[in-house]
């Protein structure tokens, strides 16, 4: 009986190393005397060298109140926990005289039949003066296993496992979620640089020089994919290293411009998220 016991602790480990922990994660934080408790808490976790964490936080409160943060940390596999912080703030909305405040999440994962979970703690990330802290859970479904005998194995392309910095987030109204208009020029001097461009794991432009004439693309968001990354990655710096570029971004009713840069470690991110 103990045997049996230890093959399904092992495979019950096993199980927890396979997932793919990258993705939407959505959860909430546990009530809080110090703060207000968000409607959601919804993470972009982007994991790359097998263990560094990068992505984006958000939180929603009622009445178009928001809070949109990058973060960046570490996935441990062989005891399934992982620790990020909140680095740096994309955009705040929160009303008069309201105040936010960046934390660090520590968590463990656990797996049921349907779902992956994060449970753990949210804490303030100043250390002298920070007084807040509560649990926060979040929780990811399982990807429903194949009909038949045939497991279809999706290979990644490996330049997608460089850093990820998120350097814009972009929240796209229902009415404008449609073709989403990308033009892409090199950014500043004409000096050889070549680029990739991906939205998520699929390819949109392949191994073109980046010139004044710019790369026209068209991208969606729907509900049943309501945030898409779209990186720009280096297949070649050119003359001046790193390799950039100006990306505008024109929806029905507004346009963008990011200026990206790209090098052999990292990419240059936009993400486009679709409005709650």
């Amino acid at each position: 009986m103990r045997y049996v016991y230890v093959v399904v602790m092992l495979l019950s480990l096993l199980q927890v190393h396979a997932q793919d922990i990258s993705g939407k994660w959505v959860g909430n934080y546990s009530y809080n005397l110090m703060s207000s408790k968000p409607d959601k808490l919804v993470i972009e976790i982007f994991i790359h060298n097998d263990s560094i964490v990068s992505g984006t936080s958000h939180l929603y409160h009622g009445n178009d109140k928001y809070e949109h943060y990058t973060i960046s940390g570490v996935y441990h596999k062989e005891d399934s926990t992982i620790y990020f912080k909140e680095d740096s703030t994309i955009g705040v909305q929160l009303g008069f005289g309201i105040n936010n405040a960046l934390g660090n999440y520590t968590m463990k994962l656990r797996i049921t039949d349907t779902i992956m979970r994060f449970d753990g703690k949210w804490k303030e990330n100043d250390e002298i003066f920070g007084l807040m802290n509560c649990k926060v859970w979040l929780v990811k479904p399982l990807p429903r296993k194949p009909q038949n005998d045939k497991v279809a194995i999706a290979v990644k392309d490996e330049k997608l496992n460089r850093a990820v910095s998120v350097q814009k987030l972009i929240e796209i109204d229902e009415a404008e979620k449609d073709s989403i208009k990308i033009m892409l020029v090199d950014n500043g001097q004409i000096d050889g640089d070549i680029v990739s461009v991906y939205m998520n794991d699929s390819v949109l432009l392949r191994s073109q020089l980046l010139t004044a004439k710019s790369h026209v693309l068209w991208v969606s968001v729907s509900k049943d994919m309501p945030s898409c990354r779209i990186a720009m990655i280096a297949e070649s710096q050119g003359s001046i290293p790193p390799c950039t570029a100006r990306m505008t971004i024109i929806t029905k009713k507004k346009f963008y411009d990011v200026d990206l840069s790209s090098d052999a470690k990292s990419s240059g991110n936009v993400q486009l998220f679709l409005k709650e």
